[in-house]
């Protein structure tokens, strides 16, 4: 047993040095190599993770996404790699490892919630919430976690039980009904946050109506800043004549903070459906203009171009807006009077391609794209 085991190590030492070959096929070769070695190729290349390689680069890519396709397998080594860090380097590193060793190693996760280590247990709640709703054996373990002294416990844990999702609602509703007190405002937030006021209690909701009541007698607007965003404004004061001339209804008062944060979730995807579309935030009049947030009001919508005409040919102008904060670019669109006067877009060549081809009388500004967020 022994001698095969250090032809192994052999072997493995062997592979990871092809990883730094330029050849791109026979690095892949030989990561595939290491992975069907299993268990005997894990340490080495821990050690090599540890001493050799500093990412990013292709060795370092190839070696940490190794560890990761053998999932459970490596559980235990990149656990101990990390719990013996050296350097925040290597905390970096294999707390990346550990956190992303996927569905597989679930059973040894939810162990882990219980080690007495901290950066163990946090890496092990952040890998159940990257299962998202295939993490849901896990949920009451993490559950009893929240509202605990250790804030960044506290903060994982909850992005947990969101990304379950509304699998772990009947449990957030019963800690809201029943406790422990110090969990009870982080169940309240991960339940606005997986299904809003429709999975909120009658108490919670009457109690979050009172709140956002009492702030909107100081409420103002604010400075924005999301990943995407888009809205639609119209000149006119009259707030009620444009949530009816755009046949909106309202169901829940909301400071401006509020608005705009709903506004910038449901701009982000993707969507298996278009409830997202169904949700406007409507804000108090701006010098004359009434803004209307949402990603149902996208300018590389042609229902928007068509509605923006429309509405100015009722209110005299209307424009629309798409703004993205990760590079993505923007659009726009100005109508007047019934009338189009311009529509513009300044993003990337695919979109802008997409959007030219729904209208070639589009404008097209500079800039790149390096991705969304």
């Amino acid at each position: 047993m022994l001698v095969l085991y250090l032809a192994s190590m052999i072997t493995s030492a062997e592979l990871i040095d092809r990883l730094a070959s330029r050849d791109v096929v026979a690095r892949t070769a030989a990561a595939d190599e290491l992975y069907g070695l299993g268990t005997a190729a894990v340490p080495p290349m821990i050690e090599a993770l540890r001493c050799r390689w500093v990412g990013p680069s292709p060795q370092y890519a190839l070696l940490c996404d190794t560890l990761r396709r053998l999932g459970w397998v490596a559980f235990a080594p990149v656990r101990d790699a990390l719990a013996g860090a050296r350097t925040e380097r290597e905390r970096r590193t294999f707390a990346g490892v550990f956190s992303d060793l996927g569905e597989s190693a679930l059973p040894d996760f939810i162990d882990a919630l219980q080690d007495p280590r901290r950066e163990i247990r946090l890496g092990a709640i952040w890998g159940i919430a990257r299962l998202r709703e295939a993490g849901f054996r896990a949920a009451p373990t993490i559950a009893a976690m929240l509202g605990g002294a250790d804030q960044g416990i506290d903060k994982a844990a909850t992005h947990a039980l969101i990304g379950i999702g509304p699998a772990v609602v009947p449990m957030l509703q019963e800690i809201r009904a029943a406790g422990p007190g110090r969990a009870r405002r982080a169940a309240l937030y991960c339940l606005a946050e997986i299904g809003g006021e429709a999975v909120l209690s009658s108490r919670d909701r009457r109690a979050l109506e009172r709140l956002i009541r009492i702030k909107l007698t100081d409420d103002h607007p604010m400075p924005i800043d999301c990943c995407f965003l888009t809205w639609i404004a119209v000149e006119a004061s009259d707030q009620q004549r444009v949530m009816e001339f755009f046949g909106l209804t309202p169901v829940w008062p909301a400071t401006f903070r509020l608005g705009i944060a709903a506004a910038d979730r449901d701009g982000h995807g993707p969507h298996e459906d278009s409830a997202h579309l169904a949700r406007v935030f409507v804000a108090p009049p701006l010098d004359g203009w009434t803004l209307l947030f949402g990603p149902w009001c996208s300018p590389m919508r042609n229902d928007a171009l068509e509605l923006c005409v429309r509405a100015s040919s009722v209110f005299g102008k209307a424009q629309a807006y798409w703004y993205a904060d990760q590079n993505d670019g923007s659009a726009w669109l100005i109508a007047e009077n019934g009338t189009l006067i311009r529509r513009g877009a300044n993003f990337c060549t695919a979109l802008d391609d997409e959007l030219r081809a729904r209208d070639p009388t589009t404008r097209r500004g500079g800039g790149t794209c390096s991705g969304g967020g």
